[in-house]
């Protein structure tokens, strides 16, 4: 198993926007989280979760999915803005997938429109390169998560002024 998470920015991919997660399953390898694969296919992420749960005895963990609320990677997705941490509390699983991950994944799937996003997501976010990315591009990416955290920031002070029970959980956050 590989330890190290990185995010390497945003691609926009099939109209959306979804970070470039680097590692976990290797270095350079490309993974993608369960919630941004449900969106892609208009399919609510619980849904995704009930799918990869019933066929759990499918999936390698390390090679094909690694379960996030059992490893300490949800930080470094959380310290990025990609996942809140109310979210993060929230969720009995969170899910990230390796390409293969996703190809077994599509396989229970099994419908059209799941083979059509497929094919268009390992040509648009699994088959980029490194070096597709100039430092503008970084430049913009990083504006783009601090806009998240400056949103997540301000959620924080509405809910610490709303006196909510998760306020001093998210204190440590920031």
């Amino acid at each position: 198993m590989y330890n190290e998470l990185e995010i390497r920015g945003q691609s926009n991919v099939v109209g959306k926007d979804i970070p470039n997660i680097v590692g976990g399953f290797g270095p350079g390898k490309r993974s993608m989280l369960a919630q941004d694969i449900a969106e892609f296919h208009g399919k609510p992420l619980k849904f995704v979760n009930q799918n990869i749960n019933r066929n759990k005895n499918r999936f390698k963990k390390y090679v094909d999915i690694i379960d996030l609320t059992e490893e300490d990677f949800v930080v470094t997705l959380s310290n990025h803005g990609i996942l809140s941490q109310n979210s993060v509390n929230r969720s009995k699983n969170i899910y990230l997938l390796s390409q293969r991950g996703y190809a077994k994944l599509i396989k229970i799937f099994n419908d059209d429109l799941s083979w059509e996003m497929y094919d268009r997501l390992l040509d648009a976010y699994f088959d980029i390169k490194d070096e597709e990315f100039n430092p503008l591009d970084r430049l913009e990416l990083y504006v783009q998560q601090r806009r998240r955290k400056e949103q997540q920031l301000a959620e924080f002070n509405t809910d610490l002024s709303n006196g909510s029970s998760q306020a001093s959980e998210l204190i440590e956050t920031f």
